[in-house]
């Protein structure tokens, strides 16, 4: 349930920063379009049937959501910590671009 939180306020912090980001909302679904593909759909790689020692499957499994899928086959909490780690990463982006938005006014 925390991981679940966690990886909400995840995609909420970066929606907003990227909303925060662009100008436009036509700039907002071209910016964010990738980065939920990014993020999201991770899962998905190993359905690739890629070899187990690629260094694009090491890279996407310290994402967020296959961190989470392995804390609920394993039931290790570290999952949770590397889900926070990216929790803080996202609020921290979406505060840069709140600050960087105050001093265009």
């Amino acid at each position: 349930m925390i991981g679940l939180l966690l990886l909400f306020f995840f995609f909420l912090f970066l929606g907003i920063g990227v909303g925060l980001f662009v100008k436009t909302v036509g700039m907002m679904t071209a910016y964010l379009m990738p980065i939920l593909f990014l993020f999201g759909f991770t899962p998905m790689i190993e359905f690739l049937n890629l070899e187990q020692g690629r260094v694009m499957l090491k890279i996407t499994n310290k994402f967020p959501v296959p961190k989470l899928i392995q804390m609920a086959d394993t039931g290790s909490w570290t999952s949770n910590g590397i889900v926070f780690i990216w929790f803080i990463g996202s609020v921290l982006f979406a505060y840069i671009c709140f600050m960087r938005t105050r001093k265009d006014v």
